[in-house]
């Protein structure tokens, strides 16, 4: 039976200023035409995960009225809450009563689980790997990438390709790898009873893995591949670049684009959307996204850039996100807020 896929929303975001001040997610942020999360959703649902637990807290329920049961995504979403912002190993521990596998007639069976960050946006190119890695007689998989700064992150020790210990951001000259963490973990189910024996604190989840260690066969995998963190609102210039370029070209019928703009799809995909116009002598620059009803003005050149709904340019922009966000609570406000990063 294939794993659950586990993903970690129910943080607060408070360190993804400006964004943080509209009030959900920031996983809910619309990056071409779609929120994050549910291309998250989409990659993993692809890659033959249909078992989604999604972990929320009690204020982001946009998440579940925008993603619902999963059926759009050809996958079974279940949601779980959790209560207080206690950091991901007890919201793995609020997700407890959605891991497990309810067929049996027998009661309910623990199931193994992956666990995502809400930011993994091309986790179809590791879940594979991570399948293929979890043979008999290992008892978890974790992925890792190797930096130049271990120093500033969670780094494994290792013994062959066993990791045997998590250290949080080693001093300078003592690191014992480097090989750092990335937020990817293939758990079998009785991690769970480990990881709820460990007292509650901001590296619960680190300190049950050291534990699990000593007595269980717990693998590293490599990967070379950018996993896009998104802890900082600068995460999102990166993870949208990569998105774009994830996206085909293509020019909605209903989109008005002037016969003088110049689309160059040479460095990557274009997408203009339903609706969107496009005014004269303007030159759009793939990687780029246009999104449904956006207006592009006159002598514009747009590049690197993925642009959300309604917002109307007049400059040439590079490196850009621009986009709206509606309360879930107000649907039919006008009032918008907008915000960008524009280098």
């Amino acid at each position: 039976m294939k794993p659950i896929a586990l993903i970690l929303a129910a943080g607060e975001s408070s360190r993804f200023e400006p964004y943080s001040y509209l009030g959900h997610h920031k996983s809910m942020l619309t990056v071409c035409g779609t929120p994050i999360l549910a291309h998250v959703v989409r990659q993993i649902a692809e890659a033959g995960l249909a078992d989604i637990v999604i972990v929320i807290n009690k204020t982001n329920a946009d998440i579940k009225q925008h993603l619902g049961d999963g059926s759009a995504f050809g996958a079974k979403i279940r949601y779980a809450v959790q209560d207080e912002p206690l950091g991901q190993g007890n919201a793995i521990v609020a997700a407890k009563a959605q891991l497990v596998s309810r067929s049996n007639a027998k009661g309910d069976t623990p199931r193994d689980f992956i666990v995502f960050n809400p930011s993994h946006i091309r986790a179809a190119e590791f879940i594979k790997s991570l399948l293929e890695a979890k043979g008999d007689g290992i008892d978890a998989v974790l992925l890792g990438r190797k930096t130049k700064e271990p120093w500033r992150y969670g780094i494994f020790r290792l013994e062959n390709e066993r990791a045997v210990e998590i250290i949080e951001k080693p001093a300078k000259g003592s690191e014992p790898s480097d090989i750092k963490v990335v937020g990817l973990w293939y758990l079998s189910a009785d991690f769970l009873e480990t990881l709820e024996a460990t007292p509650i604190e901001q590296y619960q989840f680190e300190a049950a893995l050291n534990t699990y260690m000593k007595t269980h066969n717990v693998r590293v995998i490599l990967t070379q591949k950018e996993t896009y963190p998104l802890k900082f609102a600068w995460d999102l210039l990166n993870m949208t670049q990569a998105l774009m370029n994830l996206q085909r070209s293509s020019i909605a019928t209903n989109a008005t684009v002037h016969k003088s703009v110049v689309i160059d799809a040479t460095d990557g995909p274009v997408v203009i959307e339903s609706g969107a116009r496009v005014f004269e002598h303007s030159v759009i620059r793939g990687p780029a996204y246009i999104g449904r009803n956006a207006t592009v003005g006159n002598h514009c050149v747009v590049r690197e850039s993925s642009i959300g709904s309604a917002p109307i340019f007049i400059q040439p922009m590079r490196g850009s996100i621009k986009h709206m966000y509606k309360s879930p609570s107000k649907p039919n406000a006008s009032t918008r807020a907008d915000a960008s990063l524009v280098l």
